[in-house]
């Protein structure tokens, strides 16, 4: 069993927090790693010796910004001015608010 230090490290490569613990083998360490690269790169020592620099987990935009709008549909209906979530274009709900305005349908 050795002692292993995981280390969170910025942008600048500054340390910004780390975790210290023992593991069995560098494999079960680097794992327990893992789970802090989420948002910051983690560089894991075991004493002198720099056993893997591990790279934060990274998105894509687009993802993130399906898994935003999948998880509200309410908001995404407020954004379009609809008052209930119909699964329509943005077309549709601006049709339906100017012929409610009084404006003829459209060819």
């Amino acid at each position: 069993m050795a002692e292993y230090i995981a280390c969170v490290v910025g942008d600048d490569d500054h340390v910004i927090s780390f975790l210290t613990f023992i593991c069995d083998t560098d494999a079960s360490a680097t794992a327990r790693a893992k789970q802090l690269a989420k948002s910051h790169d983690v560089v894991l020592w075991s004493g002198e010796r720099i056993v893997t620099r591990i790279v934060k987990a990274q998105q894509s935009r687009t993802y993130r910004l399906e898994a935003y709008l999948a998880a509200r549909p309410a908001a995404i209906a407020r954004a379009m001015r609809c008052p209930v979530w119909c699964g329509h274009s943005t077309s549709h709900h601006a049709f339906q608010s100017s012929s409610r305005d009084g404006a003829t349908k459209g060819a």
